[in-house]
């Protein structure tokens, strides 16, 4: 299949020391284009970009900071589309709506190639690791700080949560101008910075390679599973877990019956069903209604039906022969 390509360099010096500012705009057949990067400070930055396109489309990063004095970690975070690609001497990533990637990658062009099947939507931050520690120092991120700074050369991808989400469109979407955007995004990539330490970079990370996307996807299911769980009495709909894992309702479906042999609904009421004889089993006086209400059953009746159905008694014979 053919690529476009265009070749996007970015000299983050000369980027620094004149007025912070850079933008591409592309807008021609087969291809709409914007990337914008803001810089805070000598390594702080922010960018964004927009890609749509009708067939993959390679961008080429150049990253010159690797002769200057401190080291720099960045993140990108993707609302929709896919891209992949490569870091060099890291390895291969994959950037989408469900994963993000963060690395200290400083010197030389890093390869993204864009899937035309969704225009990709994306914003990054940059900040250099002695501008981190003092940000976040004392806030219980010391120990990963020091992994960072000692070494060298890592990256890894980390789960896009609905907090990280909800940040990215507000600020991708923000109406703000001039000197206070700047200011606002600025924010932004602290907070997102924030949560990333917190959510997802408690574990080591050099020489951590990148989820494969089977892995990914793995995780994603698991986590709807664990949110599914997590309120038996109240779990969220289907569109509320695709939003929260960002996968689509048909992926997750799909996953579920790959991962659980069973369809979502089904694993829902196996869990509601197993906590109810769970409970029962250690409180077999507790009112059956009340019980049911707790797991998510509006009428008691449903829930002994649905019980009776799945271990061949009623939840009132059961809690009377546990009860002897």
């Amino acid at each position: 299949m053919s690529q476009e390509s265009y070749q996007w360099l970015v000299d983050r010096q000369k980027a620094d020391e004149d007025k912070g500012e850079t933008k591409v705009e592309i807008s021609q057949e087969g291809i709409e284009l914007r990337l914008e990067r803001l810089a805070f400070g000598q390594y702080a930055a922010v960018d964004m970009a927009y890609i749509d396109t009708a067939a993959p489309f390679k961008l080429v990063p150049e990253d010159s900071s690797h002769g200057k004095s401190d080291h720099t970690i960045s993140f990108q975070i993707a609302l929709s589309g896919r891209a992949n690609g490569t870091l060099p001497g890291l390895g291969e990533f994959v950037l989408d709506s469900q994963w993000g990637l963060i690395t200290d990658f400083s010197e030389g062009k890093a390869e993204f190639i864009v899937d035309p099947a969704e225009p990709i939507r994306t914003l990054g931050g940059t900040l250099s690791v002695s501008q981190i520690q003092a940000l976040f120092a004392g806030d219980g991120y010391d120990a990963e700080l020091e992994r960072i700074t000692t070494q060298r050369g890592a990256f890894r991808s980390f789960l896009i949560t609905p907090a990280m989400r909800n940040i990215v469109t507000n600020a991708l979407a923000t109406p703000l101008i001039g000197p206070l955007r700047r200011l606002y995004l600025e924010g932004t990539v602290l907070q997102l910075f924030a949560l990333i330490f917190q959510n997802e970079l408690n574990e080591p990370v050099s020489g951590e390679v990148l989820l494969t996307q089977a892995q990914a996807n793995r995780r994603s299911i698991e986590l709807a599973a664990n949110l599914l769980v997590k309120d038996l009495a109240c779990p969220p709909n289907l569109l509320e877990l695709s939003q929260a894992t960002g996968m689509s309702a048909r992926k997750l479906s799909i996953g579920f019956k790959e991962l659980y042999d069973a369809t979502i609904v089904d694993f829902l009421t196996n869990q509601r069903l197993q906590t109810a004889r769970d409970f029962i089993s250690d409180q077999p006086d507790y009112p059956l209604k009340a019980l049911a209400n707790d797991i998510g059953y509006n009428h008691v009746s449903n829930f002994t039906s649905a019980f009776k159905r799945k271990f061949g008694i009623t939840p009132a014979a059961y809690a009377k022969s546990v009860s002897k």
